[in-house]
């Protein structure tokens, strides 16, 4: 056991060493582009230069890697580690395996101080957010771009003529902390934001995952409307948890394994020290007086939440609900800027959780779906539709039928729709510039298979005309090898020869290039298969047995019901 540890840490290292050189590469290529930039922008024409909006990504819960750095005392067994520079935390699989979870765990929990209302890191460990700005740990999970997260949307703004960490943003933070804790990373972001608005020539786009929406709300009500207006074109949210979830509270009872190979129950210890949950319960207009947990004892709404806690022993989580529930009035405020709401339906997702009797409470919970992406429910990801009756700017709202809550980061129809948003904004600056179409910049590239474009039911479509023509503003072409993982500046976007190309080939290219490259560095990630690997069976015989609890618990619930309507005859 303590051998395969040591081979991890030694194959994390190799991993860590890699990302510090890329991002030494990545911090010439900008000095280079602003050197560049400033010496030659007198002699291009800038009537032709692209005007592709800046892009910032805005990570949820566990959407960016975490490093850790030790000088503890004690451990949590002998195998754990006591003192070491910094490594990377989340998300490293090996760390994970059973037993050495534990020792995760004691580094990764949160201490909660009643006195001062936040909290802080276990005494003897230090927890950052590496390269903030930089979008490589947001792009991936881990160091050696294993698991893909803004991956995909990322290749796809490449190909379109974007420059990583250039025109191309990241915004990592502590997604442990809830925007009460948060203040360093809100001004850090303003001033990302203005940065990339200044040398874009134009305000930026944020793209938001699940909790970054509530995250970016909150951020944008922070500021003024005339910053708003100056400095932010629009935000797009991805299965954005505008109201909460129920799941926050399945995570307090069971915990989540985030549609991993983890371990629910292993993980939950940390996730109940998170203030971030507590941030992401629901919304108490959306669910009124809903009953959401059946207990052994008693059941609980929303407004019951002390109660609850404190069944399951919480009650610092009970402090961080309060610390978190008045931040942001999630129902009546809007983010006062241009709003493109994206999410999954189709997927079941929890609405209560119900207990038989006292032995299965609160490990195993029986789930009552209704619908969403499988983690955020419907009510709460359409709230962004009722801020079209809260602000002047544009919403524009857009289900995708069974997608779940991460599929919609690689979701075609999704990379399409971000990727037409984009060109639109950089055609429409390109037209200010310009009076008339003939000098526009000049690779015009129309859908030849508009159908991803079809507005579902729920689609609402305010301002701006989403089947004019496109601008790219990259000349690279695709290589015409596939199978291999491409370089940068490979970029997919057409160039003169290609002028017909369309959308979707350029989507589709981006999609097999990411995939590519994943399916390469699994090949040549041995100790990490290694841990998937053995997680993975833990994980298919944790599952079977897990199964045959929540059966018989089924069962048990369904007599109880009998046994009630028996008793009410």
């Amino acid at each position: 056991m303590t051998q395969f540890h040591l081979q991890s840490r030694k194959w994390q290292s190799k991993c860590d060493a890699n990302m510090r050189r890329m991002a030494i590469t990545a911090l010439f290529s900008a000095l280079f582009f602003v050197f560049v930039f400033k010496t030659k922008v007198e002699a291009l024409d800038t009537a032709n230069l692209p005007q592709l909006p800046g892009v910032i990504f805005v990570p949820g819960d566990g959407g960016a890697q975490l490093q850790a750095r030790l000088h503890k005392n004690s451990s949590a067994h002998f195998f754990c580690y006591q003192n070491s520079d910094w490594f990377t935390s989340w998300l490293n699989l090996p760390e994970m395996v059973p037993g050495f979870i534990d020792c995760w765990t004691s580094n990764m929990v949160l201490e909660y101080n009643n006195s001062t209302r936040t909290t802080n890191n276990p005494a003897g460990v230090d927890v950052r957010v590496p390269n903030f700005g930089d979008t490589s740990t947001v792009e991936y999970l881990t160091p050696c771009r294993l698991y893909s997260y803004f991956a995909y949307i990322a290749e796809v703004l490449v190909a379109l003529g974007y420059q990583r960490n250039v025109t191309l943003r990241g915004a990592p933070f502590d997604f442990r902390k809830a925007p009460n804790e948060l203040s360093d990373y809100f001004s850090s972001l303003k001033l990302l934001t203005e940065e990339l608005r200044e040398s874009t020539g134009g305000p930026v786009v944020f793209i938001a995952h699940s909790m970054g929406a509530p995250l970016m709300n909150y951020f944008l009500n922070l500021q003024t409307q005339n910053w708003r207006k100056q400095n932010v074109e629009c935000l797009v949210s991805l299965a954005g948890a505008w109201g909460g979830s129920v799941k926050a509270i399945k995570v307090y009872a069971a915990g989540d394994n985030l549609n991993s190979v983890l371990n629910s129950l292993t993980l939950r210890t940390q996730q109940r020290t998170n203030p971030s949950l507590a941030f992401l319960l629901p919304d108490p207009e959306l669910w009124l007086d809903e009953v959401l947990v059946r207990s052994p004892t008693a059941n609980y709404t929303i407004k019951d939440m002390k109660q609850y806690l404190f069944e399951l022993g919480l009650p610092d989580a009970y402090e961080m609900y309060l610390d978190t529930r008045t931040l942001l009035n999630m129902s009546h405020t809007a983010p006062h800027v241009a709003l493109h709401c994206l999410y999954g339906v189709g997927i079941p997702t929890v609405e209560r959780i119900e207990f038989a009797n006292a032995k299965y409470f609160p490990d195993y919970p029986s789930l009552v779906n209704g619908p969403g992406d499988g983690t955020v429910n419907l009510r709460s990801a359409d709230l962004c539709s009722q801020y079209s009756k809260l602000q002047s700017e544009p919403v524009v709202v857009k289900s995708y039928n069974e997608t779940d809550h991460m599929a919609i980061l690689s979701h075609v129809d999704v990379l399409r729709y971000i990727a037409k948003l984009v060109t639109d904004i950089a055609q429409r600056r390109a037209d200010a510039r310009n009076s008339t179409v003939k000098n526009s910049p000049p690779f015009i590239v129309s859908i030849e298979n508009p159908d991803h474009e079809a507005k579902s039911s729920h689609e609402a479509e305010v301002g701006g005309n989403l089947r004019r023509p496109l601008y790219l503003g990259s000349q690279s072409s695709l290589s015409e090898k596939p199978n291999e993982p491409q370089s940068e500046s490979e970029n997919v976007a057409t160039g003169p020869n290609t002028s017909k190309a369309n959308l979707k080939d350029l989507v589709d290219k981006a999609v097999a290039k990411v995939d590519s490259e994943i399916k390469h560095k699994w090949f040549a990630a041995a100790d990490f298969k290694e841990a998937y690997e053995r997680l993975l069976q833990i994980h298919s015989i944790q599952k079977t047995i897990d199964q045959k609890i929540m059966y018989v618990h089924k069962m048990e619930l369904e007599m109880k019901r009998l046994r009630d309507t028996m008793m009410s005859l």
